[in-house]
């Protein structure tokens, strides 16, 4: 009758608030589906799965859902126009993305991958 997310304490600070983003993502949106979520190597175990894609698209919703938990639009758009400002320019590159990232702590990966899903880069 209860659920636990466990993270690998050698995480760093941003994966762990990732992964347990994401696991929160598999409980609010499929714990109808599976009483018990692994990711890593053991997810085979309790999914009992046949079908990849289904698993896949599992994965990428929880994703999603971290991605939106973590840097929530309305926040990324105050923080984007505010650091276009500081800079002094418009242009999303690398260093602005290591910048932004690191005020939603989170890892620059994940931070594009939020950026390209809003079309804020391609």
């Amino acid at each position: 009758g209860s659920w636990k997310i466990l993270v690998n304490e050698g995480d760093s600070l941003t994966r762990k608030l990732f992964t347990i983003a994401h696991e929160l993502g598999h409980y609010f949106l499929h714990k109808e589906d599976h009483t018990k979520f692994i990711d890593g190597g053991l997810s085979h175990i309790s999914f009992e799965r046949t079908e990849t894609s289904k698993f896949q698209t599992r994965e990428i919703e929880a994703n999603e859902f971290a991605a939106i938990l973590i840097m929530p639009k309305s926040q990324l758009d105050l923080q984007i126009a505010e650091l276009k400002k500081t800079l002094g320019t418009s242009n999303i590159d690398s260093r602005f993305i290591d910048l932004l990232a690191s005020k939603f702590d989170v890892s620059p990966m994940a931070m594009m991958n939020r950026l390209k899903n809003l079309d804020y880069v391609e």
